[in-house]
């Protein structure tokens, strides 16, 4: 819906197929903010624990379920290990993301709109 519709109806006036005009219109439009938004949910959904937390089973835990895990045995050292690995994936991703924000619309990134 956000997509200019002038663009696509060109296409559709030059003869292009829904194909051709998903492949080479709406595919490269819609992708950086379908990438940006997916980074996003990996970076929310990383450490999430409400859910998981209701959720889980043996065998299966999410990242913050095992963290909790960790401390409750008493494996404070361990703990504190994962989480610094966690935080570190989480600080890589969003640099990651900060050096290419520059291919995403305006908009996709939250924090790059801050202020504005």
């Amino acid at each position: 819906m956000t997509l200019d519709q002038a663009v696509e109806e060109a296409a559709l006036l030059d003869g292009a197929t829904v194909v051709v005009r998903l492949h080479r219109i709406i595919l490269p439009l819609v992708l950086p903010s379908v990438a940006a938004g997916g980074v996003m949910v990996i970076l929310l959904a990383f450490n999430e624990l409400t859910i998981s937390g209701l959720l889980w089973s043996a065998g299966t835990e999410t990242l913050g379920v095992a963290l909790i895990d960790l401390e409750d045995a008493g494996l404070g050292a361990e703990a504190a290990a994962l989480a610094v690995v966690a935080t570190m994936v989480i600080a890589v991703l969003m640099i990651l993301l900060e050096s290419v924000g520059r291919c995403f619309p305006d908009g996709s990134l939250p924090w790059r709109t801050l202020g504005r």
